[in-house]
């Protein structure tokens, strides 16, 4: 089943992308969002933080 399609994964609502895989799903930050997921490492994704302008530009 397609958990991104049906809305039943749990990737951040705001600035989190889910990408369906043939077993599963996995989540990620969307271009200008920082992940700060408790787990990134094992569960990327699931919080994900707008980054400022200043952040993004280095100033």
């Amino acid at each position: 089943q397609n958990e991104c399609a049906l809305g039943i994964d749990d990737c951040a609502r705001d600035g989190g992308i889910c990408e369906d895989t043939p077993d599963s799903f996995i989540c990620r930050c969307a271009m200008n969002y920082l992940d700060v997921s408790f787990d990134r490492q094992n569960r990327p994704g699931r919080k994900c933080k707008r980054c400022e302008f200043e952040v993004l530009h280095g100033l």
